[in-house]
């Protein structure tokens, strides 16, 4: 099977259900987005990879790994919900995973543990830090963007409403393991004056 299929080479593309649509539309900046942070996860865990290995695998950088995993699919489950129109057929409805709202109750619980184990903020922290806290707070930046053109879609489209629940909730949780990152690393963060 070749890679290419030259089948978007005149700007569409199709959605699940194969209805053919314009890759301008909001649905597809949405998916966009997620495929993009789903990449940028990608590098937050190689990094993490290494930092492990020249750090003897602390277990709460493991941790943080092995849930960026668990992300990266609920991310393309996401992206399927996204994809697939309220309105599709029954049949195809049935095909695909809708985001539950366990998902999101997951990363509450996980934002929870780890806001137990950081300094409570009294001030607003600027991005940055250790390079992998760096790296969370853009996979946050792209949550907030997918989140935005997930609105913008809303205001258009029926979706799944724990869709947007999660993308807000997945920011809050990128933002919890950047500051944990920074607090294993001991890299202080940098108050904003």
């Amino acid at each position: 099977m070749k890679i290419y299929t030259k089948t978007g080479d005149d700007g569409q593309t199709s959605i699940l259900g194969g209805r053919r649509v314009s890759k301008s539309i909001v649905r597809l900046e949405v998916i966009g987005c997620l495929d993009e942070l789903n990449g940028q996860i990608g590098l937050i865990v190689s990094n993490l990879s290494s930092f492990e290995k020249e750090n003897n695998s602390e277990k709460v950088v493991l941790g943080i790994h092995s849930n960026l995993r668990r992300l990266q699919g609920e991310l393309f489950e996401l992206g399927a919900d996204i994809a697939t129109p309220f309105n599709a057929s029954t049949s195809l409805q049935k095909s695909i995973s809708r985001i539950p709202a366990k998902y999101i109750a997951k990363l509450e619980f996980e934002i929870d543990e780890a806001d137990k184990k950081l300094t409570p903020l009294k001030n607003f922290i600027l991005p940055g830090g250790h390079k992998i806290a760096a790296n969370i707070q853009i996979a946050r930046s792209i949550a907030r963007r997918a989140e935005r053109n997930l609105v913008r879609l809303q205001k258009g489209a029926k979706v799944n409403p724990n869709t947007l629940k999660y993308l807000n909730r997945l920011s809050d949780w990128l933002f919890i393991q950047a500051r944990l990152i920074n607090k294993i690393t001991k890299t202080e963060e940098t108050i904003w004056k």
